[in-house]
């Protein structure tokens, strides 16, 4: 007797075609269902309640492993009198010339092996908008199998060894771990459909999204373009279906298609977006209070220029955000009102750690800045600069988690200047990174200039030290395209669509 395996968790447009064609080469079927909230348990339901040989087993642990469960289910299915077990994943459809000979290649199996089967991704020509997955006669299959292969066990080699089996069943194990080496099976093979219907595909990409993007923080993160897709699909736009570039045509024989299902719905809807936008900020949260608890030491410096009402201003503005430990450098050369300068800082209260460095030679001046220094990130505050507290630990977030980017720009408020158009860095969807020598030639050709402040920026102190804390943009008069120009050259930085400072009015 031949008895298949599965665990499975929300795959309701794809559970009955792969039931019905699975029991068209095996006995039985045994399915654990790990919590599915789609409609999946009650396609099975129905399933089982037609009469066919499929057993629903809820008896697992929420912290219990995918490795436990399909090891549990092998175990009651050789207790149960199976000769062979074959495990198998939803999206994962065992072919072969027909069912009736993948049947007898399966029966001809010895006992007292373990067997590999070879895996191959694959893609429907025509995949349904909505509604189920219908195991279709024709799809692409990948030229090259996967590195993984799919075991089945003999009755005799589980009772000789007790053998367990991996996650998703790559691999057959004793001991402390070690893999039993398979026998492999030739003349079938597991066609994977990572991809099946929009609904199904709407909830993977929400759920690599979550995954892969928020448990770092929505800007951060290795996977940027299931971000765009995630937000084309919860504002409703269209969902691209991927296929296989180099591909085999396949045409599955009559005999080993099974017919369309009859009662895969997918029951979840609406409440989907709802949930994802609260785990977005959830996520969010969660990163930028994990960033905040490093405590790590901000140092903010704010050059007098002799404008006391800008200053003021932009000093009052350093005051509110939202870093955990600042310090505060402001530095001038000889100005009228240094008194009135001095005066202010001393009504400060006295756990505000603040250094004024006063001289009047420029190169002495930014050397002291720079042994002043003494924190992790920097944020530069030019006089008459406002930023906006509740969106700067969002910079720091990311520039906490990319360790290759030199500082996080956002976007500034400027006002429209005569000559040459201004360049305003444009990141994409929320979040992008940057290639500052691609800037830097975009530049060149463009004949454009630098707009944002360095206000607009929260650097890596090291990336200060590149510039000697800004000491080449006040030479020959203060130059923000000087410093743009130094500080992107052989830079990698991030950029967010949001707008962190502006000018005082």
């Amino acid at each position: 007797m031949i008895i298949a395996i599965s665990v499975i968790r929300e795959e309701a447009d794809v559970v009955e075609s792969f039931v019905r064609h699975t029991l068209g080469f095996v006995d039985r079927l045994y399915i654990t269902d790990t919590g599915s909230h789609d409609g999946t348990n009650e396609v099975i339901t129905a399933l089982v309640q037609e009469g066919l040989p499929v057993r629903l087993f809820h008896t697992w642990e929420e912290d219990e492993g995918k490795s436990s469960i399909l090891t549990k289910l092998m175990h009651r299915a050789f207790l149960d009198g199976a000769d062979m077990v074959l495990p198998l994943e939803p999206d994962g459809f065992l072919l072969g010339a027909s069912h009736e000979e993948m049947r007898r290649a399966l029966a001809s199996l010895q006992p007292d092996q373990v067997y590999s089967l070879m895996r191959f991704t694959a893609d429907v020509e025509n995949p349904p908008e909505m509604g189920v997955f219908y195991f279709a006669g024709t799809f692409t299959r990948a030229k090259d199998p996967e590195a993984q292969t799919k075991v089945i066990v003999g009755r005799t080699a589980w009772e000789k060894t007790k053998l367990r089996l991996s996650d998703d069943a790559y691999h057959a194990l004793v001991g402390e771990g070690r893999r039993i080496v398979p026998e492999p099976l030739y003349g079938l093979y597991v066609t994977r459909f990572p991809w099946r219907s929009l609904q199904q595909m709407q909830r993977k990409v929400a759920g690599l999204w979550l995954s892969h993007v928020a448990k770092n923080s929505v800007y951060a993160g290795g996977a940027h373009a299931y971000d765009v897709l995630f937000r084309s699909i919860k504002t409703g736009g269209d969902m691209p279906f991927p296929h296989i570039k180099e591909g085999v045509r396949v045409l599955v024989p009559k005999e080993a298609v099974a017919r369309e299902p009859l009662y895969g719905k997918l029951t979840i809807r609406e409440a989907e977006g709802e949930a994802y936008a609260l785990a977005e900020k959830y996520a969010q949260r969660a990163a930028e209070e994990g960033f905040l608890a490093k405590r790590e030491l901000v140092s903010i410096i704010l050059p007098f220029d002799g404008d006391m009402n800008g200053f003021v201003h932009s000093f009052q503005s350093a005051l509110r955000l939202a870093y955990p430990r600042k310090e505060y450098i402001v530095f001038s050369e000889p100005q009228e009102s240094l008194e009135e300068l001095q005066m202010f800082l001393s009504t400060q209260e006295e756990s505000i750690e603040i250094a004024l460095i006063l001289d009047d030679h420029i190169e002495s001046l930014f050397t002291e800045v720079e042994k002043s220094v003494h924190g992790k990130y920097v944020q530069w505050v030019p006089p008459g600069k406002i930023l906006r507290s509740d969106k700067l630990r969002v910079m720091g977030t990311l520039l906490a988690a990319k360790e290759s980017f030199a500082f996080v720009v956002g976007e500034e408020e400027t006002a429209e200047s005569e000559g040459a158009s201004p360049f305003v860095f444009q990141p994409g969807d929320r979040y992008a990174t940057g290639d500052g020598d691609a800037v830097l030639e975009a530049l060149t050709k463009a004949g454009t200039t630098l707009a944002q402040s360095p206000a607009a920026a929260l650097f890596r102190r090291e990336a200060m030290e590149g510039v000697h804390f800004m000491r080449d943009a006040f030479d020959c008069g203060y130059s923000m395209k000087r410093f743009w120009r130094i500080a992107l050259k052989g830079a990698k930085f991030g950029a967010l669509h949001e707008t962190f400072v502006k000018d005082h009015e």
